[in-house]
């Protein structure tokens, strides 16, 4: 009997070695969270109007630039401005579903902002991601220079 419980033993020991190998992940990435290809550093593609900054984590978005004040000078309509009324520098809990990205700020989950995600070129070599939202009639194009 000694060695039918040496071999019950051992199962236990390598299911409590999985299980913490395992943590907390949940197999898909599916929920509350940035699609992989979303994770990163994204920075306005035209920085000639108003530039601004995306840093996109798992479930976080920080939305940096996008100066109001330059706004007004620059841009016809105050709603073409990005990001418009969002906390700017700050870690927000966020996260996208179905092409529209939700940002929970100022103790509310903000409605969907829609975009779109593509990416240019065949080879490593010459490929760019890009985020495309529209705001107020206006595009706003971002670029992703960084990966998470």
């Amino acid at each position: 009997m000694i060695a039918g419980s040496e071999k019950l033993h051992g199962l236990v020991i390598l299911a409590a070695l999985l299980l913490a190998a395992c943590g907390e992940y949940s197999g898909s990435d599916s929920g509350n969270s940035f699609a992989w290809d979303m994770r990163g550093t994204w920075k306005s593609n035209d920085q000639t109007v108003i530039s601004g900054t995306l840093v996109i984590d798992r479930d976080t978005i920080t939305i940096s630039g996008y100066n109001e004040a330059q706004a007004y000078d620059l841009l016809p309509d105050p709603n073409q401005l990005p990001f418009k009324n969002f906390t700017k520098g700050a870690a927000l809990s966020a996260y996208s579903v179905s092409n529209e990205m939700y940002i929970h700020d100022k103790g509310a989950w903000q409605s969907g902002i829609p975009y779109t995600n593509y990416t240019t070129g065949t080879s490593s070599a010459n490929r760019q991601e890009f985020l495309l939202f529209n705001f107020g009639g206006r595009e706003e194009r971002l670029q992703k220079i960084a990966e998470y």
